[in-house]
């Protein structure tokens, strides 16, 4: 008998995740400088239907989708109604994060620092001990106060190659 779960018949490809910003140019400026980030798509939406979709009587918005190595990003800037600021804390329920996955943490705290990223720590070393293997990560937020997590992975298996293979998603290298 085997002990792997049958994996249900359902599709689960992330096509994107999304980020309400308070200044779409400003937003895809930061991810442009911070991570190399490129728009592949902008527009301004608006009607009955979307404000039914999202909840958001009378929403106006206007989106722009940016191109990472693995994801895409969509950074939404609701038009009208104005939202309010970001305000959850990493434990707060339904907060989400970024994870960026950098190959210089130094490098990448420094730019981030000098775009007005706020962080709670520099970067932090974790223990040579598995699955951590000397990983480096910490966290910030961006100009939205959305949190960010910066990782350069260690030899150990958190890297998302080898997380993957473990799932039997890719071929391991």
């Amino acid at each position: 008998m085997s002990n792997t779960k049958a994996k249900p018949n359902v599709r689960s490809t992330v096509h994107h995740f999304g980020l309400t910003v308070e200044d779409l140019d400003k937003s895809i400026a930061f991810y442009n400088a911070a991570f190399g980030l490129e728009v592949v798509d902008r527009c301004v939406f608006s009607g009955p239907e979307l404000s039914h979709v999202v909840d958001v009587p009378n929403a106006t918005l206007e989106y722009a989708f940016m191109a990472a190595e693995n994801v895409i990003i969509e950074l939404i800037e609701y038009k009208e109604p104005k939202g309010k600021p970001f305000g959850l804390k990493n434990n707060d329920l339904g907060n989400p994060h970024i994870c960026m996955v950098v190959d210089d943490i130094d490098a990448t705290y420094e730019r981030l620092l000098n775009l007005g990223s706020k962080f709670n720590a520099p970067p932090q070393t974790a223990p040579m001990v598995p699955p951590f293997n000397g990983l480096r990560y910490t966290y910030c937020r961006d100009i939205n106060g959305v949190t960010i997590e910066l990782f350069q992975p260690g030899d150990g298996p958190l890297s998302l190659p080898r997380l993957l293979a473990a799932r039997g998603l890719v071929a391991q290298k």
